[in-house]
């Protein structure tokens, strides 16, 4: 699958005009707005990622690798084979899910983005957490005892 891309200039600046980000040249889908890629490129991108490709390649290809660990894919030997190439082309799922998220069809929510797949993060993929809480005073006060400690 070919993808027509363009390269902006990802800057952001305070009120007085510093500049508090800026990555030049960062790669992003022809059809991405300006501050699509500037979300991605400021929030989102390594320092090694020059493309919005970069960062859904390694979010995507990292879901795949735990798949393939985890024993989900009935067909590892390929999935492993693209994972060596991060060539996803000729896969149904690494490429559907690829393409989805090229075409902005659904994106992850940030920790996904930040961390996923990033060598010096931490492989956070929820912002939130689901607590076991019982519907009483007893126990939502335990509960903020023992987590808020």
């Amino acid at each position: 699958m070919t993808i027509k891309t363009r390269k902006i200039d990802a800057v952001l600046k305070n009120p007085d005009g510093t500049i508090v980000f800026e990555k030049k040249d960062f790669e992003i889908p022809e059809h991405f707005s300006d501050r699509a890629g500037l979300i991605a490129a400021s929030k989102y991108a390594t320092p090694e990622e020059n493309s919005v490709l970069d960062i859904i390649d390694r979010v995507v290809y990292q879901i795949v690798r735990w798949g393939c660990e985890q024993g989900y894919f009935d067909d590892s030997s390929d999935l492993n084979r693209a994972m060596e190439t991060i060539d996803y082309g000729d896969l149904k799922l690494d490429s559907a899910l690829r393409d989805i998220l090229i075409n902005q069809r659904a994106a992850f929510n940030s920790p996904v983005w930040f961390n996923i797949g990033a060598k010096h993060h931490v492989p956070q993929a929820s912002a939130c957490f689901v607590l076991d809480v019982q519907d009483n005073m007893e126990d939502i006060l335990d509960l903020a005892k023992r987590d808020g400690m």
